[in-house]
């Protein structure tokens, strides 16, 4: 399995668990233990489980592994699941705002996240 299907399956995941204020980060030039980081939001801890499981089973299901390492836990603020070239961190949103990955990370290159495919609409 590719890192990019990889983030692909758990970004599409996470969209359908509702995560919020998903931001994907290139990182490849600045660090030598992953090359991509997928950071979200959860509104509690129960959305946390919630986020991981979908993410776990998303990338399980396009052919992947489960983590390699999880740090945290779905009751906690902050839980990284460690896939290898690509870490997700999912916090809760106060967390979020404190540890702030986006601004300690800010000489990455933020990459298009996908998401989930929406029904049409018509009237």
């Amino acid at each position: 399995m590719t890192e990019i299907s990889r983030f692909h399956a758990a970004a599409v995941a996470a969209d359908e668990a509702l995560a919020e204020d998903a931001v994907a980060l290139d990182v490849r030039e600045l660090t030598p233990f992953a090359d991509t980081f997928l950071i979200l939001t959860a509104d509690n801890p129960r959305h946390m489980r919630s986020i991981v499981d979908a993410i776990n089973r998303g990338v399980k299901e396009v052919g992947g592994q489960f983590p390699n390492h999880v740090e945290g836990d779905a009751d906690s603020d902050w839980l990284v699941m460690d896939y290898g070239d690509l870490v997700v961190h999912v916090f809760l949103e106060e967390q979020r705002e404190y540890y702030a990955l986006e601004k300690l990370w800010d000489r990455a290159q933020r990459l298009d996240v996908p998401t989930a495919p929406r029904p049409q609409v018509t009237m």
